[in-house]
């Protein structure tokens, strides 16, 4: 090789080092930037189902009604006593004015109960076709509550709970439904959406149902959606739902994943892999898989984790949590959040699931709120001393800051943790230099570590 092909070919690998070295401490300098950012985020808790996720402070959240109680679909929302008997009267005008084939029309019964105030039942058929007491036709059953204080029959403290369900057109199942359905209003409460009962439960959007799922065919579900404060295209959603043995050792995450990918192998020049690992949260074993994908020239965020629950278990239900982001049709605007701030944010969001805590409490009152009267409280749990060390892996006791002993950690000398949130390993530069830099050396290294609680953080 002559003088001047050396003198070349050493200028390239100069530069390609040169330009892979600045991209490296790039990356480096926005890792530690997101994560800063994260430590002065607060959040704040939302009761989801039977669990708890913290969410960012001022994010306007959505439930997603899936309960299915005493066999029933339930939706909840704000409405009068005024509204809710306009709605019942259009319902029934609407399938009182449907003329069935075989004589009548599309309702075939309307009750209103007799033993619990504001509900009505409308059993009705499916469609004009055929009528049998084999067949399954429908219930609609409405129940208008209000909290206790409010006496205003326009007031905005009202709620609407509207069921749906299948049934047969017989004596001994309708008299059942009702029994059923009238048992299920009495129990069901109306809560605030940021109020956090103290008792066992399963928590909707303005709602509450107290102890254990009732008996019969349940399969609880329970949901929220936001976007995130200050980037009004990055969207999150979080789900918790009861399931069947058989749907619990269903496909896991990543198998599906790589499934995909399998069957369509062009996706790998269109994506870019960040994680897809096992991440468990306490004592769930889950599986998260986060990419971006390039569609015309943009970069879009699919942030994914899962646990599929163990079935007909109200207490480890499956979950999932999602993070996507959104834009306005023919928008070419780039992402309002890097990556590495989506997955500082996302982290956070993780590892802060958890059961609700619970105490014992005193039966519910029957006109029923989200308060309770706590037979035992338990004592307000004393703070873990400052020194207190734990290891990666292990779940943190302690909301605060906590210090990493590998002082060279990239993510991070110091972390703000939330108790419940299991400790991460230390990110060590592995000081690959410039040969370790064109031979493809890993740019850092998880290890291990210990991490000591240095301070505290306020709850909220």
């Amino acid at each position: 090789m002559t003088r001047n092909k050396r003198r070349v070919l050493t200028s390239a690998l100069a530069l390609v080092a040169g330009v892979y070295g600045i991209r490296f401490t790039l990356h480096l300098y926005r890792e530690k930037k997101a994560m800063a950012c994260m430590q002065t985020v607060k959040m704040e808790p939302w009761a989801v189902g039977r669990y708890l996720i913290d969410v960012p402070q001022g994010a306007e959240v959505h439930y997603a009604q899936g309960y299915r109680g005493a066999g029933a679909d339930i939706e909840v929302f704000p409405c009068s006593l005024f509204q809710t008997r306009m709605l019942v009267k259009e319902r029934v005008e609407e399938l009182q004015g449907i003329k069935h084939l075989e004589g009548g029309t599309l309702l075939e019964r309307y009750v209103e109960s007799k033993t619990l105030p504001n509900t009505w039942l409308l059993y009705r058929w499916e469609d004009r076709t055929f009528k049998s007491h084999d067949l399954q036709a429908f219930i609609d059953a409405y129940h208008w509550k209000e909290k206790p204080e409010s006496k205003d029959p326009f007031s905005e403290n009202a709620y609407l709970f509207k069921f749906g369900r299948g049934t047969n057109i017989n004596e001994t199942a309708m008299r059942q439904d009702q029994s059923e359905l009238e048992d299920f209003f009495r129990h069901v409460r109306i809560r605030d959406n940021r109020d956090i009962p103290t008792e066992q439960g399963f928590c909707m959007g303005y709602s509450f149902i107290p102890g254990e799922p009732l008996p019969g065919e349940h399969a609880e579900s329970s949901s929220i959606t936001f976007t995130v404060p200050g980037h009004p295209d990055i969207f999150v959603r979080y789900e918790t739902q009861l399931v069947s043995p058989t749907t619990a050792a269903s496909e896991k995450l990543l198998d599906r994943i790589e499934r995909v990918y399998r069957d369509s192998p062009g996706n790998i020049f269109t994506s870019e892999k960040l994680r897809g690992r096992e991440h468990a949260v306490g004592h769930l074993q889950g599986q998260e898989y986060l990419d971006m994908t390039k569609d015309k020239g943009l970069w879009n965020m699919q942030f994914q984790w899962e646990y599929r629950g163990v079935g007909e278990s109200w207490e480890k239900p499956a979950m999932s949590l999602e993070l996507i982001n959104s834009r306005e049709e023919g928008s070419t605007a780039p992402l309002s959040m890097t990556k590495e701030e989506a997955m500082a944010l996302w982290d956070v969001m993780v590892d802060s699931i958890r059961l609700r805590p619970t105490t014992k409490t005193s039966a519910a009152p029957e006109n029923g709120t989200s308060g309770t009267t706590p037979q035992s409280t338990a004592p307000i749990k004393p703070r873990a001393p400052l020194g207190t060390t734990l290891k990666t892996n292990e779940i943190c006791t302690q909301t605060g800051i906590w210090e990493c002993a590998h002082r060279d950690n990239q993510g991070g000398l110091k972390r703000g943790f939330r108790e419940h949130q299991t400790l991460p390993e230390a990110f060590l530069d592995t000081k690959r230099g410039l040969l370790g830099k064109l031979m493809g050396r890993p740019a850092g290294i998880l290890v291990d570590t210990t991490w000591t609680l240095v301070g505290y953080l306020d709850e909220t």
